[in-house]
């Protein structure tokens, strides 16, 4: 048995024993997760480094596929996002425009239970995602009504199509199958899909299908693929200038700017006309952070959320003009445009660091690879507020996380240079 396959195994082995730790869920919950993301930093490093045969990586995804089919009833333990999608599915099914009434609003009332909305965060305010993940929701509803189970199954088998999207990328890309380990066995991945249910997978499912279909040069279901993938969640718009760019005629640039614009500003047609849909939305982006690198940083020169909101987008917009100029293959500006949201964007909830996770095993950029193992350790945050009711940031954190993927960006922006710009030849002149 090679080292690969051993810390494999270990990292299964960590992650399934959240079912059986004697503690309280998160405590166990904390510490399985900071286990195995260590353990995946090794094992990356030997993927690297060692071979593996079809058949023993054959055995490893399904054992993988297992692990994650036995959380389909475990109860969320790190957030509590899952109720959220469940109320909004109720709603629905009671033909109701879910943007219309906060969870806790009177008008509401006949719906609510013991434990819907009181298990919901922020029931004051109505929900702030977009349509597809609205009827996403609804037809978990339909199937389970409020219990989970329907849901995560749903979420299940959009992991199996992410899983044999991926493959398929991968061997269009003529990469080793191997790599694709760097995003089904990251535990990061499990715990914030498998476990927590977040609905941002569906939106990874259907990004893994837009770059397949862009790579093999069908643009137009490519688009389609990614204007489901922001109509879940809108991380992948930041992929749009890299597709312009990109374009080969002015034909082909202006279907990628209006396509799918279009198919986003169809779904929220039906809900238009019953009030503000994007209050909540407009809230979110005005006043939420959590473990933002560059905006904290920015925050503490301002003391200001608003300045240092706007100072970290202008640096994100510098930055992906920057990359958009660049020589870089295609693939590696999108890692690049979607790794400098993450670092100059407010929020940053482990389950967004998936968009960046799932392009990782396509570029296989250590600082993509380190920062999908370092980003458990935010798990101390939702633990800190468990136990004692005081939710924040850890500047330990965040330097642990952030500062060594900026060193990486270094090193790899000062090997591709050496790659795309040889040296010039020395003068032998005399």
């Amino acid at each position: 048995m090679n080292r690969t396959v051993l810390i494999l195994l270990l990292i299964l082995g960590t992650i399934a024993s959240t079912h059986l730790l004697p503690f309280q869920p998160i405590v166990g919950y904390a510490g399985t997760k900071i286990v195995s993301s260590i353990l995946f930093l090794v094992m990356a490093f030997f993927l690297f480094r060692t071979p593996m045969e079809p058949n023993t990586l054959r055995a490893m995804v399904i054992l993988f596929v297992i692990l994650r089919f036995s959380f389909i009833f475990m109860h969320p333990v790190g957030s509590d996002d899952i109720f959220r999608y469940l109320w909004d599915g109720k709603v629905q099914a009671f033909s109701i425009n879910p943007y219309l009434f906060a969870p806790n609003a009177s008008e509401l009332a006949h719906l609510q239970t013991g434990q819907l909305p009181a298990l919901i965060n922020q029931p004051h305010m109505p929900t702030m995602y977009f349509p597809l993940s609205e009827w996403i929701f609804y037809l978990a509803y339909l199937i389970g009504g409020v219990h989970f189970f329907a849901y995560k199954s749903l979420l299940f088998i959009a992991e199996m199509i992410t899983l044999f999207g991926l493959i398929k990328t991968l061997e269009l890309r003529n990469i080793d199958r191997k790599y694709l380990l760097l995003f089904f066995a990251c535990p990061l991945m499990i715990f914030e899909y498998s476990i927590d249910a977040h609905v941002d997978l569906f939106g990874l499912m259907f990004l893994i299908l837009f770059l397949h279909k862009y790579l093999e040069g069908k643009l137009v279901t490519a688009l389609v693929f990614l204007a489901c993938s922001f109509s879940v969640k809108p991380a992948a718009l930041i992929m749009l200038p890299v597709l312009f760019f990109h374009g080969r005629t002015w034909k082909e640039r202006i279907t990628i700017l209006i396509l799918p614009f279009a198919l986003l500003a169809a779904q929220f047609l039906p809900y238009l006309f019953d009030g503000d849909i994007f209050v909540s939305l407009r809230a979110f982006t005005r006043h939420w952070t959590f473990n933002g690198f560059f905006f904290n940083l920015f925050n503490l020169y301002f003391h200001n959320n608003q300045p240092a909101r706007i100072t970290a987008a202008l640096f994100l917009l510098i930055v992906v003009i920057a990359i958009n100029f660049t020589k870089y293959p295609v693939l590696e500006k999108i890692y690049y445009s979607v790794l400098a949201l993450l670092l100059f964007s407010p929020v940053v909830h482990p389950w967004y660091i998936g968009w960046v996770g799932i392009l990782v095993p396509l570029v296989r950029k250590p600082s993509g690879i380190y920062l999908i193992a370092a980003a458990g350790l935010t798990v101390l945050t939702p633990l800190q507020f468990q136990l004692e009711g005081i939710w924040k940031d850890h500047w330990e954190v965040l330097i642990i996380e952030y500062v060594p993927v900026l060193m990486l960006l270094g090193y790899e922006f000062r090997h591709r240079y050496r790659e795309i710009m040889p040296s010039a030849a020395p003068d032998e002149t005399t």
